[in-house]
Order: C-alpha cells, then structure tokens, then sequence
C-alpha cells in the first residue's frame, strides 16, 4: 500500500539561534503581536513551517495572516522534543530546569527586538499535549507577560496525562482557553 500525503511548500521564516532554536515569522506593521506556539512531543517546532498538511501549518498561517508573528522555539535541540515542565525533577524545581533558562532567553530576545517590532504587552502562547503542559507553566510563570494562554489536550504545568492535580491558580493568571477532545484518553478531558 502506498500512502500519499500533501506537502505543504513551507512557510518563509527564520531561525535565531539561543542556547536552542526559535524558528519565527514576522508579517508587516509595527507593534505586532505575538503568538509563541509550543509543539507537543516527538514534533520538532520547525513542523509548524513545512510538512504534511495539517493542522500545525494551519494554525501558522492563520496566525501570520491577521497580523501575529508566530514563534516556535525549539523544545530541545537535538535530543529529546519535550518539555521539561512536568518532567521530575523540574516540576518542582523549574527554576533550575534547561527551560527555564530557555524562556529568560527568549523574552530577551523578544525584548530586544530580535524577533521583530513586537508589542511586548500583547505577547499570547498556545500549545499542544508537552507543548500545553509547557503553555500552562508559561502562564504560572510569566503571567505579567502573557495576555492569554491556549491549552490543547494538556493541563496544568505539573500534570501527566490522567496524574493531575490542578491547584487554585492565582489571580494574576492570564485568561486561558482549553482545547480538548473527549475521547483523549492520554489527557482525560476531566483533567482540564
């Protein structure tokens, strides 16, 4: 059998090169928004570019298309393609973590214009399953810098899959929305 899948030609982007990757894309104008977009395991970030037709470079398009520069960091290079959010030991010692470390580079990188004439103040994360693990963290963590957060078929920073506990989350957390089908049976629906 032979199975055929459309290709997408590739989004034009960029890569800034940190302790890991950033691939991004900057539409035209000024003050833009942003949208960092976290890529879910054993995806590597530059997916959202090029590939199959999916979702993923829908969601890019999309994006770009009313004006967002789309950021898609890299979750490791080389290596592993998850987040370090809910992995022992950095659930609960995330400050010492390679990602933690990561996202300071980052936000300096966004703060000095690295990726594009951004508007700091309207800077928005969306991920999927380790890529939403890692937007939640993303909210706890930064959330004077986050205007919204999008979970897709993931939870709270410190959840595995159906091993969740949500706290209370305080009140400076920014506005989220999840995404979740409810028949995912590797991130119960009843764990968001």
């Amino acid at each position: 059998m032979i199975l055929l899948l459309a290709c997408a030609p590739g989004i034009e982007h960029q890569t800034l090169e940190l302790s890991r990757d950033v691939h991004f894309a900057v539409p035209e104008g000024d003050d833009l928004p942003v949208a960092l977009v976290f890529q879910g395991a054993m995806v590597k970030a530059d997916r959202s570019w090029s590939g199959p037709v999916d979702g993923q470079i829908a969601v890019t398009e999309a994006l770009l298309d009313v004006g967002f520069v789309v950021v898609t960091p890299e979750a490791h290079n080389g290596g592993h393609t998850w987040w370090d959010t809910n992995q022992p030991p950095w659930t609960w010692r995330w400050e010492d973590s390679p990602d933690a470390v990561f996202m300071d580079e980052l936000f300096e990188a966004l703060d000095a214009g690295e990726l594009g004439p951004v508007d700091p103040d309207r800077i928005h994360a969306v991920g999927i399953s380790s890529g939403g693990y890692m937007t939640s963290r993303m909210a706890v963590e930064f959330p004077d810098r986050l205007s919204s957060v999008a979970i897709h078929s993931a939870s709270y920073m410190t959840c595995s899959g159906s091993l969740c506990r949500t706290p209370e989350v305080e009140a400076d957390h920014p506005e989220v929305q999840f995404l979740h089908g409810s028949r995912d049976t590797v991130v119960p629906v009843r764990t968001a």
